[in-house]
């Protein structure tokens, strides 16, 4: 995939760590702190990232495979995960935004993700689920491109 000068994440190779907030419709007004890493490779016109999300304290974590394939200001996302299986999507990228969404005609969950380019490189983010059983699954947090100390 072509390096892109505006967007590194998502559409250049490298690491990318994250912190930020759970939050379920379930239990409203109570949220967990979470941690994740992105680790993206690049397979000619397209980009495969391995997602890790750790809940903090402890629990599992949640691994997804993605692969994006960019066409202009658009781009296709495949998900990968134990507890969902597969799930397509299309995205869109602007000057200042990357971002994604799973609709439920295509997959059995909906959702989103949408990543804002701040001044200093980093992106503040947020996702939101949507499962068949109507709970919704929200996540607000900041990711960065990994430095060698890190």
């Amino acid at each position: 995939m072509k390096k892109n000068d505006t967007h590194p994440f998502i559409f250049d190779t490298g690491v990318w760590l994250g912190e930020g907030d759970i939050a379920f419709n379930m239990m409203p007004g109570e949220s967990v702190k979470c941690y994740m890493r992105w680790s993206f490779t690049e397979d000619g016109d397209k980009v495969t990232s391995m997602q890790e999300v750790e809940v903090a304290g402890g629990g599992d974590v949640v691994k997804n495979t993605m692969v994006f394939s960019r066409k202009g200001d658009r781009f296709a996302v495949v998900l990968k995960n134990d507890d969902l299986g597969e799930l397509e999507g299309t995205g869109i990228v602007d000057e200042k935004t990357v971002a994604w969404e799973f609709r439920k005609k295509t997959s059995k969950v909906e959702g989103y993700e949408a990543y804002k380019l701040q001044d200093d490189g980093s992106y503040i983010m947020k996702a939101e689920y949507r499962s068949p059983d109507d709970v919704t699954t929200t996540i607000t947090g900041k990711i960065w491109k990994k430095s060698n100390e890190e």
